[in-house]
């Protein structure tokens, strides 16, 4: 299993880069865009559709990530208490957990995307399949499932896992 690990890691990377690139896209440039078209006396059409498009990729594809470098806030109170190996299975659970979390994620998006597509609804703007707002919410949620389980049952966290963002 531990030569998944490069495998996952670097999937989940990719997927962060292209949320990435969808906040510098369709965030950032279709905004700077529309307001200097807007000073200009017009504007994007389908503006807001783009940006809403935008978030709807940024979010969901940085979560397989967020697990990989264990980037998720922990509250410690409790666990820093713990033995280490105490701590470890209490972090391998919660990770397993999330993992448990996100497959039922997955499920419901995909259901609900399901009765989108089913429905033929569409954009208002720019008429564009509301069921492909809906993918990259399923492909996130379906490889954080993959990357927390291989997280909880990996002998070893991947040596670019941080800490997780402590608040004591």
């Amino acid at each position: 299993m531990p030569a998944l690990g490069p495998l996952i890691g670097g999937i989940a990377r990719a997927l962060c880069y292209v949320a990435m690139a969808a906040l510098a896209l369709l965030l950032m440039g279709v905004t700077v865009i529309d307001v200097v078209m807007r000073w200009l006396g017009s504007s994007v059409p389908g503006a807001h559709e783009l940006v809403t498009l935008g978030m709807r990729i940024l979010i969901p594809l940085a979560f397989p990530y967020v697990f990989w470098i264990g980037g998720h806030v922990a509250v410690e109170m409790l666990t820093q208490r713990f033995p280490a190996q105490l701590e470890r299975i209490v972090q391998r659970l919660g990770t397993g957990l999330g993992a448990l979390v996100m497959a039922y994620l997955t499920v419901a998006v995909t259901q609900r995307a399901v009765t989108v597509w089913r429905s033929g609804e569409v954009s208002s703007d720019l008429a564009f399949p509301l069921f492909y707002y809906w993918f990259p919410l399923i492909v996130g949620c379906a490889f954080s499932v993959a990357v927390a389980l291989y997280l909880a049952l990996a002998p070893a966290p991947p040596a670019e896992r941080g800490p997780a963002i402590k608040v004591d």
